[in-house]
């Protein structure tokens, strides 16, 4: 599910999602929302406030 926000940024219903080379016995990732390049996703177990912003590139299948 994606909708615009602001014209900026693209949010994502808690679609779950891989990053190259991810090793194999760990978690999906929840992808919570982009801002052109930068994503920012998180691990369910980390909660709602920590995620971690990675390139839009690194996630598999989301080009």
């Amino acid at each position: 599910m994606e909708q615009a926000f602001g014209n900026c940024y693209e949010i994502f219903g808690r679609q779950l999602v891989r990053l190259k080379d991810q090793p194999e016995d760990m978690p999906d990732f929840v992808l919570e929302y982009c801002h052109g390049d930068r994503c920012w996703v998180r691990q369910q177990a980390w909660g709602r406030t920590i995620n971690l912003g990675i390139q839009r590139s690194q996630i598999i299948g989301l080009d």
